[in-house]
C-alpha cells in the first residue's frame, strides 16, 4: 500500500484542479496546449517542410535515381556522337563512291574479286604456322 499511496501523493501534486471547468489538468499538458494555439500555422508549416524533406529523400525520385538518370544521359551523349561521327564517315564514302572512279575500282576490285581482261591473278595457300 505504500507504492499507492506514494504514487498518489505525486499525482496530486503534479495534478491541478480548474475551477472553471471542474477537471483537473497536468501543468505541461497546459503549457503545451498554449503553444499550440499560438505557434498553429509555425508548426503547420514546419510539417509540411518536414513532409517535403523526407518526400525528396525518399520519394520516387530520390537523389539516386537523379545520379542513375544523369549517367544514363551521359552514356546516351556519347553514344549520339559516335554515331553522329560514323554517319559522317558513310557520308563521306558515298560520295567518294558517287564521284572518286579509282575508289570504286578498288572497291569492287578489293571486295567482290573483279579481274579487269587479261589480268593474272595470283593465289597463294595460306601459310601453316606451327
Amino acid at each position: 500500500m505504500l507504492t499507492f499511496s506514494v504514487f498518489k501523493m505525486t499525482l496530486r501534486h503534479k495534478l491541478r484542479l480548474n475551477p472553471r471547468a471542474g477537471e483537473f489538468t497536468i501543468p505541461p499538458m497546459r503549457c503545451l496546449s498554449h503553444i499550440l494555439r499560438r505557434q498553429w500555422l509555425s508548426l503547420m508549416l514546419a510539417v509540411v517542410l518536414g513532409g517535403l524533406a523526407l518526400n525528396g529523400l525518399c520519394g520516387s525520385s530520390r537523389p539516386r535515381d537523379l545520379l542513375i538518370l544523369r549517367r544514363h544521359g551521359s552514356e546516351l551523349t556519347r553514344e549520339r556522337d559516335k554515331l553522329v561521327l560514323d554517319n559522317a564517315a558513310f557520308r563521306g564514302r558515298i560520295g567518294r563512291l558517287k564521284t572518286d572512279d579509282t575508289y570504286l575500282q578498288r572497291l569492287v576490285r578489293r571486295e567482290l574479286g573483279y579481274v579487269r581482261p587479261g589480268e593474272f591473278v595470283y593465289r597463294f595457300p595460306e601459310s601453316e604456322q606451327p
